[in-house]
């Protein structure tokens, strides 16, 4: 970003002083402060201005199942509960996750969770990426995970039909909010 002249000046501007990593990063916190997802085919159906499909209500119903147990993560209005937790990707973590700022060693391979909202647009998945689908994703938690020490004890795996898999990517997908992606 530095190459181009515009960027520096612009950060000069907006922060007086010149582009580095952590204007660069206010930046992108500022930009997504201003994002506000209010209008999925969900928050409609929520409002009670529509329904959602059969297959779409079966999937909230599965994220809601103390099976599955989604929503004790991924609750609330942002799909989120903000905590930092280890959700088994991996026995070995070549990223030290939330350790590498609170230097605490309960905090080892820990990452923010994060929300849902969008979840269909926003892959590849996990803190890394290492997942490229949805469906990736819900094989993993349904495994139970790798265990790892700081692995939360909410990851316990589970039993799913490629249907109910199905059933639940739907009702992920009502979690978009397609008027932010129309904006130019």
């Amino acid at each position: 970003l530095k190459i181009d002249p515009l960027y520096d000046s612009l950060s000069k501007k907006a922060y007086g002083e010149e582009l580095t990593i952590e204007i660069v990063q206010k930046s992108l916190a500022n930009f997504q402060r201003i994002l506000f997802s209010d209008h999925s085919k969900f928050d409609q159906y929520k409002r009670g201005e529509i329904e959602l499909s059969a297959q779409e209500m079966k999937g909230w119903k599965l994220f809601q199942s103390p099976e599955l147990n989604c929503i004790q993560c991924h609750g609330g209005y942002n799909f989120t509960n903000y905590a930092f937790e280890n959700n088994g990707l991996k026995e070995y973590y070549p990223d030290s996750g939330r350790a590498m700022i609170t230097k605490r060693p309960e905090d080892l391979a820990k990452f923010k969770i994060p929300t849902l909202r969008n979840i269909a647009l926003t892959y590849p998945y996990m803190h890394d990426g290492s997942f490229k689908t949805l469906e990736d994703v819900i094989d993993h938690y349904a495994s139970g995970g790798k265990n790892h020490r700081s692995k939360s004890n909410l990851i316990q795996g589970f039993e799913i039909s490629d249907h109910e898999k199905g059933a639940l990517i739907t009702f992920l997908a009502s979690l978009t909010e397609n008027r932010l992606l129309d904006q130019e």
